[in-house]
């Protein structure tokens, strides 16, 4: 009986060391195959290879290592946090907030906290009555939430000259959330500039108001739930 197929196919006349010969001989076939089989599922590393770095802001802030350590503070004349805003169909406004705050900068890492002061939004117009229901609960709710906050947690290496990608946290009416968005950001005598164009879901912070997303049937008098922001931002070190 040969145990590989099933079948009587053995000759009992075959002399013993032919037989043993033969088992050999598959045994030895059958882990030559095994061990190919593992070659090929296992990775192959070189010594070449290089670590993986993980994407932390201080690794890849390529110009703190030109600053010396130190804060940087707001300038606020030289600094705008513009917004706009619009409906589906219809009309559309835009205005500046303020923004004070300042950056910690060591050789390994920069951290920093901005402080928008949501009293004072200004609109382009002057429409005091839009500004005034701006300020009510049915958007920012300013008398009970006064200054929003963005909180830098991280600032990631990009391609392109002075091009990086900021990581912060946006606290608006007591909400946090992370938002990832580019900027641009030079540095000459002591100043930083940094440049950068993002959006916000404002529905992500509880400002809800005419939204479409969450009220279809009003349909195109709906208001967008983007909030547009352009930020100059200027820092001069301490």
């Amino acid at each position: 009986y040969d145990p590989l197929d099933g079948s009587e196919n053995i000759d009992i006349n075959m002399p013993t060391g032919k037989i043993f010969g033969f088992v050999v001989l598959v045994a030895i076939v059958i882990i030559a195959i095994s061990l190919n089989n593992r070659a090929q599922q296992t990775p192959t590393v070189s010594d070449n290879t290089p670590p993986i770095q993980s994407a932390t802001g201080s690794a890849n802030l390529s110009f703190v290592s030109q600053l010396g350590d130190g804060t940087y503070v707001v300038d606020e004349e030289n600094t705008t946090l513009g917004w706009s805003a619009e409906r589906i169909v219809g009309s559309n406004h835009s205005g500046t907030v303020p923004v004070q705050g300042s950056v910690e900068i060591t050789s390994e890492e920069a951290t920093g906290v901005f402080t928008i002061d949501m009293t004072q939004i200004s609109e382009a117009t002057s429409n005091t009555r839009f500004l005034g229901h701006l300020a009510s609960a049915d958007f920012f709710d300013v008398e009970t939430y006064s200054t929003a906050i963005l909180s830098l947690t991280d600032i990631l290496g990009a391609e392109g000259d002075n091009a990086y990608t900021v990581m912060a946290d946006l606290t608006i009416k007591d909400i946090s959330n992370s938002i990832t968005f580019p900027v641009e950001i030079t540095e000459a005598d002591n100043q930083i500039t940094a440049v950068a164009d993002f959006e916000i879901d404002r529905t992500m912070w509880d400002i809800n108001f005419d939204s479409g997303s969450i009220f279809q049937e009003i349909g195109d008098k709906a208001i967008k739930d983007e909030i547009q922001f352009n930020l100059q931002l200027s820092l001069v070190k301490e």
